[in-house]
């Protein structure tokens, strides 16, 4: 149980630090304000690609939305493993400091999670093993997560394409707390 309480504090606390990057990608940012020379050099080339940082940031948000399922949180951990290794090898390679640290510990705390999960990947490598990944189906939380999943998503779009924030990220996060909590106390979700 404690075990369980552990792994979804990490995959939370990793989504919303996706979720802050993601929105720290809105609007027009001066990274000379403090930074060195040769890092607000990369950050406003990246920023000025327009729809790549755009992406970057839709892909923060998506990871960070499957990992607060529970239920797609693998898939979240898997898909988050690229991308936290390119962040880290940038942050190396521009020597961004303390940033190298955190980035350390994110890719410490997501292989945490796909250790946690080592018996569903096991089939991708080829071992064919007889644990059942789902516990008891539930329709309705596959719905309630998708639809969370789905205002997650929608809301980084309008905010970044239409420049309006209709805030569309907490109800779904909301959707996550109420469905975690209903169905927990059933036991009907996948750990």
């Amino acid at each position: 149980m404690t075990k369980n309480i552990f792994i979804i504090v990490i995959r939370i606390s990793i989504a919303f630090f996706l979720f802050a990057m993601a929105n720290q990608k809105h609007g027009i940012v001066d990274f000379y304000n403090g930074n060195p020379k040769n890092i607000a050099d990369f950050m406003t080339a990246m920023q000025s690609t327009g729809l790549y940082w755009n992406m970057i940031a839709i892909s923060q948000v998506t990871i960070g939305a499957l990992l607060m399922s529970q239920r797609f949180s693998l898939l979240g951990a898997i898909m988050l493993v690229p991308m936290l290794f390119n962040v880290f090898f940038i942050t190396v390679s521009l020597n961004f400091g303390t940033t190298i640290y955190l980035n350390a510990t994110l890719l410490i705390l997501n292989f945490i999670l796909l250790a946690y999960d080592y018996k569903k990947l096991l089939p991708i490598i080829g071992y064919q093993n007889e644990v059942s990944i789902f516990k008891k189906p539930t329709y309705k939380f596959d719905i309630l997560i998708l639809f969370g999943i789905a205002l997650i998503i929608l809301d980084e779009v309008l905010s970044l394409f239409l420049h309006h924030n209709l805030h569309l990220k907490f109800a779904g996060i909301l959707i996550f707390i109420i469905a975690h909590f209903y169905f927990y106390k059933k036991k009907s979700y996948i750990d």
